[in-house]
């Protein structure tokens, strides 16, 4: 399905922010469902979707998931609170079915949806409280919970206008499918658990919408427990080439190399090193960490490996068939960024699993500690974007006992088992060279 610009999901507020439980792919079938609804209709119209448009979308056979989606969103109950707190509950749609491609007419298989009536105050002829989003904002979005508090923080943040919300956990827990609106079979209790699904959520509006959430903090009132979040959104306004009008491979790929563990852009890199470069490179990464994990050593940073291998432009030199002894450098190089990046990733980590107060009272700690030019530039960011985290980790670097493998390059070295294939007097000079560029 190509996502032009004009194309937008149009709902009442009420639809947006109500608690819905299904599977990514049926949530998809009804983002492009209803981005096929116009704005002069007045009736429910029956729609047929194309199932080449979901092949995108729906990956592994594009047949199969395509029935599964209809079958299983016929099941499906959507419950829409009122103004005095009670749930109106009925099934999303009347009709969902999968018709079958017939040659003999030339006639390609596509799905045939109806909306259930109850639907239609929520859907036509909105005058009020109701927003748009962009399908391009959600669709490429590869999880349930992410897409779905996109689609809310977009509406009550009005597309990016406001830059602080609020909810109570329990209730966006309801809205988000991960506890019943009865109260019951709630997911991810604890809060600690509870964020691991917002950190996942943040990283994929990185990646894939215009929307960030530059902060989220639990938040305590009246109780020893977290009981709402916070959170700090952001517009981003400089959006890539062509207005982030990916192409389905493109965003197949991307979606692959996070799920690979590459902490950066992938449509940087996709852009930056070209799609087949990119593709190809994520192949050998993945066939070298499958013969890893036959080893005692396995690979345990597969996204850190990818970075380095498009950087130095690895597949180009295995396509070449370039033979020679090692470039120490270029090894010294790579040996710098791994040992940087798995120091970085434990930090984060540590981080993330700090509570609030505990976090607090680093930052205390540092107004402490650091020099005043730091301190000023930190307090002018309010505390936030990049150079507060750069000045963040260096801080907690020196702070915080570190395993044994990340105290030193000698000790990073020897834990992941690097440069057997080089002699002892050639690995040594890599440490050396990475050693001087590391001070």
């Amino acid at each position: 399905m190509d996502l032009q610009e004009s194309i937008n999901v149009r709902q009442a507020n009420a639809l947006a922010k109500s608690a819905q439980q299904m599977d990514l792919n049926e949530k998809r079938l009804v983002l492009i469902a209803m981005s096929q609804i116009r704005r002069t209709d007045t009736e429910l119209l029956t729609l047929e979707i194309p199932i080449h448009e979901l092949a995108p979308w729906f990956g592994g056979n594009t047949y199969q998931e395509a029935q599964k989606a209809a079958d299983g969103l016929l099941e499906r109950i959507v419950h829409i609170q009122d103004e005095l707190g009670n749930y109106k509950k009925f099934q999303w749609t009347t009709l969902s079915e999968y018709v079958t491609a017939d040659k003999k007419r030339g006639r390609k298989a596509f799905i045939r949806l109806k909306f259930n009536e109850e639907l239609k105050p929520l859907l036509l002829q909105l005058q009020n409280r109701y927003n748009e989003i962009p399908l391009k904002e959600l669709l490429p979005i590869p999880s349930f919970n992410s897409q779905r508090l996109y689609e809310i923080l977009w509406h009550d943040s009005h597309g990016g206008e406001k830059t602080v919300l609020s909810y109570k956990i329990s209730e966006l827990k309801v809205q988000l499918g991960l506890k019943d609106p009865d109260g019951k079979n709630e997911r991810y209790k604890d809060w600690r658990d509870f964020k691991k699904v917002l950190l996942k959520a943040k990283e994929d509006f990185d990646t894939f919408g215009a929307l960030r959430i530059s902060k989220y903090i639990g938040q305590k009132q009246g109780g020893r427990s977290f009981s709402h979040v916070l959170f700090s959104l952001s517009l981003f306004e400089e959006l890539p080439k062509e207005d982030i009008l990916k192409s389905p491979k493109d965003v197949k790929l991307a979606q692959d190399l996070k799920e690979a563990g590459y902490i950066q852009n992938p449509f940087e890199a996709i852009e930056k090193y070209g799609f087949e470069r990119v593709e190809e490179t994520l192949k050998l990464a993945r066939r070298a960490e499958k013969k890893a994990a036959q080893s005692a050593k396995p690979i345990y940073n597969l996204g850190g490996l990818i970075s380095s291998m498009l950087k130095k432009g690895v597949i180009d030199k295995v396509a070449s068939g370039v033979q020679g002894g090692p470039d120490l450098k270029t090894l010294s190089d790579t040996l710098l960024q791994a040992y940087s990046s798995a120091r970085k990733d434990f930090i984060s980590t540590y981080w993330q699993n700090l509570s609030e107060d505990e976090q607090e009272h680093i930052h205390d700690l540092m107004r402490v500690e650091l020099g005043d030019f730091v301190l000023n530039q930190i307090e002018k960011l309010n505390w936030q974007g990049a150079s507060y985290e750069i000045a963040r980790n260096s801080y907690l670097l020196d702070s915080v006992q570190l395993p044994g493998q990340l105290q030193s390059l000698e000790a990073f070295v020897d834990y992941e088992a690097l440069f057997q294939e080089i002699g002892e007097e050639q690995k040594a000079q890599v440490l050396l060279m990475a050693q001087k560029m590391l001070n």
